[in-house]
């Protein structure tokens, strides 16, 4: 389920770097979105370390 979740946000977050990135259009909405995501992130790498699955910290 974390795997699928990290993946999905993974993908969202290459979708949104490969066009080109129209400064107008950041919004507060659009920098908690990627706080949020980056959040998370960080949250499964630090339960993957505490729970020795250190090759997942890396996907």
């Amino acid at each position: 389920m974390q795997q699928q979740l990290m993946h999905q946000m993974q993908q969202q977050q290459q979708q949104q770097h490969t066009g080109a990135f129209n400064t107008t259009s950041v919004t507060t909405d659009h920098i908690q979105q990627y706080l949020d995501e980056n959040k998370a992130l960080i949250l499964n790498i630090l339960e993957n370390q505490s729970t020795g699955k250190f090759s997942e910290c890396a996907e």
